[in-house]
């Protein structure tokens, strides 16, 4: 399984609360999750790493022509008045075009948010063992909150060649790593 990558850059200064909401907070040193094919950076030093989740309205529209992957959100207007639900693509279910979410439950299932885990590393020479298994980190469905871990080269979440390795459940979850 290839994961993604993803950068670790250097620090610089976030507000601990984002005022001017999502839009000023997604930029292009966060990443989309990959949940998919799960996601890694190696750690070096001492890295903070923040995660957010981009609130369901924040989902696109479904597309009949677009094929959708596991993971991710799109939005179907549903009932009389129409209300916007929030729909997820599931895993391993063939090509998932022009599969319309509210009459496809093998394909599409009620987004309820997101969820985000990483997996404590065993590592032979220290003796530590893989006993932390699907930590699961909140993530928030909020425009103004977001989870930070300090996370060094001898965590329990550290693999022996440097990598942290996490899995997000869609694609609304962000991630930042910066070096302190």
């Amino acid at each position: 399984m290839a994961m993604t990558f993803i950068a670790n850059n250097p620090a610089n200064n976030l507000l601990a609360n984002y005022p001017n909401g999502i839009g000023t907070l997604i930029t292009a040193q966060f990443v989309a999750c990959d949940p998919l094919n799960g996601n890694y950076f190696t750690a070096t030093n001492r890295d903070l790493v923040t995660f957010i989740c981009l609130p369901a309205s924040a989902a696109p529209a479904w597309n009949s022509s677009t094929t959708y992957t596991q993971g991710q959100v799109i939005n179907v207007p549903v009932g009389s008045p129409p209300v916007q639900t929030a729909y997820i693509a599931l895993a391993n279910v063939g090509t998932n075009q022009n599969q319309n979410p509210i009459s496809s439950p093998t394909f599409w299932a009620l987004y309820t948010g997101s969820t985000l885990n990483v997996t404590s590393a065993p590592d032979s020479c220290t003796g530590r063992t893989a006993n932390i298994v699907g930590y699961a980190v909140p993530v928030f469905d909020s425009t103004r909150q977001a989870i930070e871990f300090l996370v060094t080269p001898s965590s329990t979440f550290t693999l022996a060649n440097g990598q942290v390795q996490f899995q997000a459940s869609s694609n609304l979850v962000y991630v930042y790593v910066r070096n302190l």
